[in-house]
């Protein structure tokens, strides 16, 4: 901290992760890195970080408005959100790369709300939700999601796992091209995890909006989700971003994509394809994630928000979308 500038002199020495590499025979050797947020704002993917203290950080303030309803479902933003969305998958983060992180946090809700007690839920309404929802084997459901996907070996990269509309912003001065005017922020979730899962839960996020100021504080319009049309520009977007991206690094994160004896023309469709593929089954797995986590923050949190109506909504789509895939006996 004290020879190293820019974050790593702001950092707190508990924010620092540390782990031993073996080899020294007469040394010993240690890998420091930053945690997920701040490495993202080093590489220029997030505002510049000024400074850290315990409980918060000092960020750039980008003068900008989050991304309304009707611009992310525009083609001119929906693109340039592919493209940043690609460039985030292609980075290298000196973190873990077990991809995991999405079930483990999948885990710790499901162990919270094997706790719940629901006569601590004082609104009659929301306790007939909670009641509702744990009616349900919630751990049979997590555990069928993950055991289902692996069929599709979609490839971990390094995933943003939060791209709701709050997290996108639009900055209110012209400059440069769309992918300039784009700017994502809030790495908090951010891990190594499943392409498909990131891109799927952006999708989901088409749907909602957070701007009632009225209970439960949020509008759904479900008609509203990314259309076939607009998901496959999103898609051919995301991979010809990422196609040059490999093509001028030489990176290839997936050991699963192997190139077949095939035209250019019909190679890049069948990548398409299969990403299109996993993107659907992987929706399951955004609306389990966020009903697990309202449940839990339902009773956590002074934040004025419906919580436990926003977890019936995303399990009803859950179901619904279960159904619809022909996985409801």
């Amino acid at each position: 901290r004290d020879n190293l500038k820019g974050a790593w002199s702001d950092v707190s020495p508990d924010k620092i992760i540390i782990s031993q590499i073996s080899g020294g025979l007469s040394n010993l050797l240690y890998h420091c890195s930053l945690p997920e947020g701040i490495r993202s704002e080093e590489r220029g993917m997030g505002p510049h970080l000024y400074g850290i203290f315990p409980g918060g950080r000092l960020e750039e303030y980008i003068h900008s408005k989050s991304i309304c309803q009707n611009q992310i479902r525009d083609p001119m933003y929906s693109l340039a959100i592919a493209r940043k969305v690609a460039r985030i998958h292609s980075m290298e983060m000196p973190i873990n790369k077990d991809g995991t992180k999405i079930r483990q946090m999948m885990q710790s809700y499901l162990e919270q709300i094997n706790d719940f007690n629901i006569d601590d839920v004082h609104d009659i309404k929301e306790k007939t939700i909670a009641s509702e929802i744990m009616s349900h084997d919630l751990i049979g459901e997590v555990n069928w999601f993950w055991n289902m996907v692996q069929r599709f070996n979609s490839p971990i990269v390094f995933c943003h796992n939060d791209l709701t509309g709050g997290n996108i912003l639009v900055k209110e001065e012209k400059v440069g091209s769309s992918d300039d005017q784009i700017v994502l922020i809030d790495y908090e979730y951010a891990s190594y995890g499943y392409r498909a899962f990131d891109i799927a839960n952006h999708f989901c996020e088409w749907m909602y909006d957070y701007s009632n100021k009225e209970y439960p504080h949020y509008y759904v319009v479900p008609e509203k989700f990314a259309s076939k049309e607009s998901q496959m520009k999103f898609f051919n977007e995301y991979l010809s971003k990422q196609s040059e991206i490999q093509s001028s690094e030489k990176i290839f994160h997936s050991k699963n994509q192997k190139k077949p004896h095939m035209s250019r023309n019909s190679y890049f469709e069948r990548r398409v394809e299969a990403l299109c593929n996993e993107v659907q089954h992987f929706i399951l797995g955004a609306h389990l994630l966020w009903t697990l986590w309202s449940m839990v923050h339902s009773c956590d949190t002074e934040i004025k928000f419906g919580y436990m109506h926003y977890a019936q909504e995303r399990f009803n789509q859950y179901l619904d979308l279960k159904s619809k895939l022909g996985f409801m006996k």
